[in-house]
């Protein structure tokens, strides 16, 4: 088993690629997932920590760059999407896709990053905001770093952010760059 874990409560995070995650069908009597940590977060906004076995299918799983996503600024470059100073303001650069298809109860959104040229890499880079369009609610906040996203050998970071679904809830993925560099974004995946 390879696990994704999140672990604690960050303020603000960085996003290339977004996957969200339901929960797998194994699952204990109290109804977490096979795996879960006990644990609990200090956010009140936040759920505990949740393993996400790479077995587990997401429930949603899509390109940044596709069309289900809005964007502000930017480019494709093949699958990917790519913010720099020169076709890109900072702020939210990438958002949506106000999907109705994630069951509630806890989740998981993991999105697939990277920073490119960066001139501050231990400040924060970019910012991924789970947030219900709906009830117009912020549901978690999560930052990286340019040298948490930064990778010698052209790897993706992956940055996963928990929250918990509401019922009827109408999800929106917010990706938000500060500037710095090269943002390239990937997928998204929901769990």
């Amino acid at each position: 088993m390879i696990p994704f874990v999140a672990r604690g409560c960050a303020a603000a995070i960085s996003i290339v690629s977004l996957t969200v995650g339901v929960s797998c069908d194994q699952s204990d009597a109290a109804g977490a997932p096979a795996g879960a940590s006990a644990s609990s977060c200090s956010c009140p906004d936040l759920p505990p920590p949740v393993n996400i076995e790479a077995s587990c299918e997401p429930l949603l799983r899509f390109s940044v760059a596709g069309e289900k996503m809005s964007r502000k600024g930017g480019a494709a470059d093949g699958a990917d999407w790519v913010c720099t100073p020169q076709n890109c303001e900072a702020g939210i650069v990438v958002f949506g896709p106000y999907t109705e298809d994630v069951p509630s109860g806890r989740r998981l959104v993991r999105l697939s990053l990277r920073a490119e040229g960066a001139s501050l890499p231990d400040e924060e880079f970019a910012i991924l905001e789970v947030h219900d369009a709906g009830s117009r609610r912020r549901l978690a906040l999560r930052g990286i770093s340019a040298r948490e996203a930064t990778s010698r050998d052209g790897a993706w970071a992956m940055l996963t952010v928990p929250f918990s679904a509401p019922a009827q809830s109408k999800l929106e993925f917010r990706v938000n760059w500060l500037g710095d560099g090269t943002l390239r974004l990937g997928s998204m995946e929901v769990f």
